[in-house]
């Protein structure tokens, strides 16, 4: 079948969203939207207001104002994830870096016995040597250029330099023992479980830093959302809360319930439902008894 939708400008496009039933009060601030946001871009916020019949027509009184809060909010709820993301990277790196230190060594991030594949853990080292290399950061040039033995920094150093999807491959990478369950029952997890909770979070991560739509979208990489009773935090869990926003959440909330009992999120999180009380947040996941869970009390 041979592609043949011709391309519109932001005026074609606005008419044609008019001519589905969306009310536009404003046509001039809504084809600068367009033209600034993009029109595929927003109608991924529109598809759960049309009618589900296959015609695009739009339910009822829905308004492009609306489209745009759909928009504004899944942009803030990014935001705030990341916030939340940046606590969790960072004590991840801490508590690795610490725990595998004061047994086998600032560098025990080299020793190839520690890890479960050889050559996974070949190329994390060959990757650490390269970015020695080059890096431009002061005190992993200061390291190289004082010490020779060995020629790589220590762990608490290299750990400031690794993205998070490299800290997930490095801890599911280790070999099981007393040591990787330390650090999982830290964030109150076993080792399976912390693995698929920083598999999936370094998903939603990418997403959120690449500015892609969060609302109303199902992630392929999800979380074990634990139903043994010594590990269980939820009780009321539906066959897609492990694919939705609201089951990685709660896994994220529950990680970080000893390492920062403090964190606001679950604070800003509600004042941004309360803010945009016009989303239906059920499409993340979110169901109507979502407070009264323990964890986001």
């Amino acid at each position: 079948m041979e592609f043949s939708k011709p391309a519109f400008n932001a005026q074609q496009h606005l008419e044609l969203l008019i001519g589905r039933g969306l009310k536009v009060s404003d046509k001039v601030k809504a084809s600068h939207f367009i033209s600034n946001l993009g029109y595929y871009r927003l109608s991924g916020y529109m598809y759960p207001l049309q009618v589900p019949d296959g015609t695009h027509q739009f339910k009822e009184s829905v308004t492009f104002d609306l489209v745009i809060d759909h928009y504004n909010f899944d942009r803030k709820l990014r935001l705030l994830i990341l916030d939340f993301i940046e606590r969790i990277e960072v004590g991840l790196r801490a508590i690795l870096s610490d725990t595998y230190a004061r047994r086998y060594g600032p560098h025990w991030y080299l020793d190839t016995t520690l890890f479960k594949n050889p050559n996974t853990h070949a190329r994390f080292v060959e990757k650490v040597k390269l970015f020695c290399d080059s890096c431009e950061f002061q005190f992993i040039k200061k390291y190289m250029f004082k010490y020779d033995n060995p020629p790589e920094p220590p762990c608490w150093m290299i750990m400031e330099t690794l993205t998070f999807g490299q800290l997930s491959v490095l801890f599911e990478n280790l070999k099981g023992g007393v040591l990787k369950s330390e650090v999982a029952a830290k964030f109150n997890a076993a080792s399976p479980i912390l693995e698929s909770w920083l598999r999936s979070i370094n998903s939603l991560r990418n997403f959120c830093a690449h500015h892609a739509r969060i609302w109303n979208r199902k992630f392929a990489i999800k979380p074990i959302i634990p139903l043994k009773e010594s590990w269980k935090f939820l009780e009321n869990i539906e066959d897609d809360t492990n694919q939705r926003l609201y089951g990685i959440l709660s896994c994220m909330v529950k990680m970080m319930e000893n390492v920062n009992p403090n964190a606001d999120f679950k604070i800003k999180l509600k004042d941004l439902f309360r803010e945009y009380n016009c989303i239906n947040i059920h499409y993340i996941g979110f169901q109507k008894e979502w407070t009264e869970e323990q964890i986001w009390q």
